[in-house]
């Protein structure tokens, strides 16, 4: 049976007919794939549902993607029919519905029911989810066929829509799966039904609402429950408090750990952070992690950080259980490439002296305590590998940490002092409320008050005050919660200089839902 017919969508939705399909067209159903609620990007043949925002109501464009032809429409509020029908051949079928957002997941939960020959992936975790993804992606598509989660597609929008973005002859579909809060991820999983589940790691997030480790323990396990009855999940194998969640199985799931551990039944071993070493002593050659499992095989991912050796693992064993074979999964790892704003290299030159280019590193897509520590340390694991010059750090604030916002800031700034990462010519640049916090547990870690400035936030201004410390040969790291936009300080330095030569790899140290 086809999904992708009026009837059909108007019964998995829930909703009921507003204009039927017109029968002055010959009585056809109009030609329908997929569904979009963006009517800027909506494509021909794609149903749109209308959905109201905190910005932005959809239903103000439903004319505009009736005009151009969108053959069928989501409402949940009035619109004006006659205007829909306004300089069309054959007016769009209407659809209304109680609730958008609902309705979306309907649809969604529905099809996925539909996709009988394709293994559905479900990929949860309080860091690195986006980069699992990107691996997992990575190793499948080297054998089979199939698609994955756009950027962070994880909630209860993201979710279905990639599930709708699924072709029935797939083999394989990932989907990434966030939450803010209690419930969700179990409400996602109702939707996604997983034959494989991933839990990338358990941090310290979201804790206004999680509470503390045994909090998002419990909420990121939801997705092994949600696993469909004879399948697997991939969790990692260091974290206590989801041991305790899981420990027995559930439901007729099997459960295997990953992790550095000596109790993972997917163990890495013997990490090191290096060149690729198959790119010999190449210049050029692609810094990363290089690691076996249970100390066989040896793979290489170009995404520094024992993170990223563990988020490997866990591709490693989704590879495995859809039987892509060992020297495919070695290839493919070797040229994966993580998501945007993930550990994203790039080198600048500087109009002073473009002999010397900049190596910025963007990791500020997101940040928890647990990632910003993952990236610092990875960061001092490169430059320990490969000895550069002076180093800029930013960090920005961590959003969301409830009652234990200053200790976690705090933490944070004295593993900068730790790792020894800032001297007396070097910069250590702290934006956003948290910023203090970092600072000071910075200097009582022994990085010099000098070396150290506060910036209240990351407008326009004061990222230009930021990009005017970047010196020519600097190495730069940018690392913080979304919501603070550390990328205008990108941004900036790219437009006061003349040219960004070619990316020099992704990754990620991870980000929280």
């Amino acid at each position: 049976m086809n999904f992708w017919t009026p009837d059909s969508l108007r019964s998995a939705s829930g909703g009921t007919f507003v204009l039927r399909p017109d029968p002055g067209a010959g009585g056809a159903p109009p030609a329908l794939q997929g569904l979009s609620i963006d009517s800027r990007s909506i494509l021909p043949g794609q149903a749109f549902m209308a959905i109201r925002g905190e910005r932005f109501d959809a239903h103000e464009f439903v004319y505009e993607v009736a005009a151009a032809g969108c053959p069928l429409i989501f409402i949940e509020r009035d619109v004006d029919l006659s205007r829909l029908r306004e300089g069309v051949r054959v007016p769009p079928v209407v659809i209304r519905v109680s609730d958008a957002r609902k309705a979306l997941g309907r649809l969604a939960h529905a099809y996925r029911r539909s996709l009988t020959r394709t293994r559905v992936i479900a990929v949860c975790g309080s860091n690195g989810k986006t980069t699992t993804v990107r691996l997992i992606d990575a190793v499948l598509a080297s054998r089979l066929s199939g698609s994955a989660s756009k950027k962070s597609f994880n909630n209860d929008i993201g979710v279905p829509l990639t599930i709708l973005g699924a072709s029935p002859t797939d083999q394989y579909l990932i989907c990434e799966v966030g939450t803010n809060a209690p419930g969700e991820i179990a409400h996602l999983a109702g939707i996604v039904e997983p034959d494989v589940s991933v839990i990338t790691s358990i941090g310290r997030e979201h804790l206004e609402l999680l509470g503390g480790l045994d909090g998002v323990a419990q909420e990121e396990s939801a997705i092994v429950r949600g696993t469909r009855s004879g399948g697997l999940a991939l969790v990692i194998g260091d974290s206590p408090e989801l041991a305790r969640q899981v420990r027995d199985g559930v439901g007729g799931v099997a459960v295997m750990t990953f992790g550095l551990g000596e109790g993972s039944m997917l163990r890495v071993t013997e990490p090191r952070v290096e060149a690729d070493p198959a790119a010999g002593v190449s210049a050029g050659a692609p810094v990363g992690t290089s690691f076996s499992l249970n100390g066989r095989g040896r793979y290489f991912v170009p995404l520094p950080g024992m993170h990223n050796a563990t988020n490997a693992a866990a591709a490693i064993g989704v590879a495995r259980r859809l039987g892509v074979d060992e020297q495919s999964i070695v290839e493919a790892l070797r040229t994966a490439r993580g998501p945007e704003m993930r550990w994203d290299r790039s080198r600048v030159l500087l109009a002073s002296d473009p002999s010397r280019p900049v190596d910025v590193i963007n990791d500020a897509y997101n940040a928890n305590p647990e990632s910003m520590l993952a990236s610092l340390r990875a960061l001092a694991a490169v430059l320990a590998s490969a000895p550069r010059g002076r180093r800029v750090i930013i960090l920005g604030e961590m959003r969301e940490l409830g009652a234990g916002s200053v200790a976690l800031h705090e933490e944070v700034g004295r593993e900068v002092g730790t790792l020894g990462l800032i001297g007396r010519d070097d910069a250590l640049i702290v934006v956003g409320a948290g910023g203090p916090h970092y600072a000071r547990a910075a200097v009582a870690a022994g990085v010099p008050g000098a070396s150290v400035v506060e910036l209240a936030d990351a407008s326009p201004e004061r990222a230009a005050v930021a990009a005017a410390m970047v010196r020519p040969g600097d190495t730069v790291l940018l690392k913080g919660s979304r919501a603070v936009g550390l990328e205008r300080i990108v941004k900036h330095l790219s437009g006061v200089v003349p040219t960004i030569a070619a990316g020099l790899g992704a990754g990620a140290a991870g980000a929280p839902a």
